[in-house]
């Protein structure tokens, strides 16, 4: 600095020098703290997006596609300026809250309906958190031991399939299959009579036994292949057909019964009636 007094024939000018430190300056980083993520999540630009005052780069820890798990994380970044003669380095922290997530169960449909006494069935499922799935039979005439599921009678199982979550995830909604166990019914045929006159009823009466509920619907009589008419089952299994239309001569009659949810087709042996005129 150089000094010139205002008052030049008493005064002569005069300089000095004083030495001025200019400090680097340190950039401003903006960074809000990020919405909560379930657990499973990576970082991502979501998290990390921090923003700078000048140019420059940025490194976060941890680093993008780390998997936190379920709580309340510190994320930090360090901001390297492009301009490193004028800027500092720069740091911040922000939270990152991680929530236990939500899993589903996927239940692959084992064979159904099976024929009873068929071999053992293995269940398929797995869960989207790739935790284990526990089996259980929920109803119907079955045990499951780990994933394989033992037919023990004629009818309709339903097998569960759940998965009861840990730390990080929830319990996942249970998931069912059902398996239709078709057993073989017995079944007999008895004719009221072995020889009729013409124009007289017979009657042919049908029955079903079953190991398990007693089966139902409706019994089919035929003469030879024909159809002669339709019985209905009862509560004990029995179907009832009667008839004056056979013409004279002998018969073979069987009863054919056709099945349900529990039981499959049948047909009885043959019972033999004689028409005479």
């Amino acid at each position: 600095m150089t000094f010139t007094p205002t008052d030049a024939t008493d005064y002569t000018t005069a300089t000095k020098t004083v030495t001025l430190t200019v400090k680097q300056a340190k950039p401003t980083i903006t960074w809000t703290t990020p919405a909560s993520i379930p657990y499973g999540t990576p970082l991502r630009a979501a998290q990390q997006n921090a923003t700078a005052s000048t140019a420059g780069t940025f490194a976060y820890s941890p680093v993008a596609s780390t998997v936190l798990g379920v709580g309340t994380h510190t994320l930090s970044v360090t901001f390297t300026p492009t301009d490193t003669t004028d800027y500092s380095t720069a740091t911040t922290t922000v939270s990152q809250t991680v929530t236990v997530a939500s899993q589903t169960i996927a239940f692959t449909p084992p064979s159904s309906p099976v024929v009873y006494g068929a071999s053992l069935i293995t269940l398929s499922a797995t869960a989207s958190s790739c935790l284990t799935v526990k089996f259980s039979v929920l109803s119907g005439p079955g045990t499951v031991s780990g994933s394989t599921l033992t037919i023990t009678g004629a009818g309709t199982v339903v097998v569960a399939a759940n998965q009861a979550g840990n730390a990080d995830y929830t319990a996942a909604t249970q998931a069912t299959q059902t398996v239709v166990n078709q057993a073989t019914p017995g079944i007999s045929l008895t004719s009221s009579a072995s020889a009729i006159t013409s124009d007289t009823s017979v009657t042919f009466t049908a029955t079903l036994t079953g190991g398990g509920d007693q089966p139902t619907g409706t019994v089919t009589f035929f003469k030879g292949g024909a159809a002669l008419g339709t019985g209905t089952l009862n509560g004990s299994g029995v179907a009832k057909y009667a008839t004056t239309t056979l013409a004279v001569g002998g018969h073979s009659i069987t009863a054919s019964y056709g099945g349900n949810t529990n039981y499959l087709t049948v047909t009885s042996a043959a019972v033999s009636v004689t028409v005479t005129p």
